[in-house]
């Protein structure tokens, strides 16, 4: 007794019981069965037996406890791929968090290194010595250049960055970010 199997995955308006379909001389009366979890419809098994087997109650039951056993095998698939999705999200959102938190800090060190200079220089220009003033003038420009370091490598990293929602496997968020120089 030869009995055939065909798996439709993702077909659309999958009906919601078991019903014959088929028949006729040409071919032999063959059972749908839709794959359905809850709301999830994933798709139907179409049992076709050759022309001289008909399905007993038996084989029906066993067909569809096959069909029940195959659409919670892929509800565990697709629960699988959303927990997923939300663990690489959350990932994707805790790597975003530590790299603005880091630029932030990074970016604001310099920046107020210079107001704190700019800012001592236009209050007592006239009462600070000539050598304290370099000394201030120094530390503006050297800490603008260093400014300037940072968000050039941030401009790199970000041309860099992948578009969308993927995160390379080589980009990770550290504590800091360090220029090189």
């Amino acid at each position: 007794m030869d009995t055939s199997v065909e798996i439709q995955v993702g077909v659309s308006n999958v009906p919601t019981t078991a019903a014959p379909a088929g028949g006729g001389v040409d071919q032999p009366e063959a059972w749908v069965i839709p794959l359905v979890v809850g709301v999830h419809q994933y798709g139907m098994l179409v049992f076709s037996p050759d022309a001289a087997a008909a399905f007993d109650p038996d084989r029906r039951d066993l067909a569809h406890a096959m069909a029940q056993d195959i659409a919670l095998a892929l509800e565990r698939a697709r629960l699988a791929e959303e927990l997923e999705q939300a663990r690489v999200q959350g990932e994707t959102e805790r790597l975003r968090n530590a790299l603005l938190s880091s630029v932030s800090h990074d970016l604001r060190s310099p920046l107020a290194s210079m107001i704190g200079a700019a800012d001592t220089l236009a209050m007592y220009e006239t009462q600070l010595p000539g050598d304290e003033r370099q000394e201030l003038l120094q530390t503006i420009l050297h800490e603008g250049r260093r400014l300037d370091r940072y968000i050039q490598n941030l401009s790199r990293t970000c041309s860099t960055w992948p578009s969308s929602d993927t995160v390379r496997s080589n980009c990770t968020a550290t504590g800091s970010m360090r220029p090189k120089w």
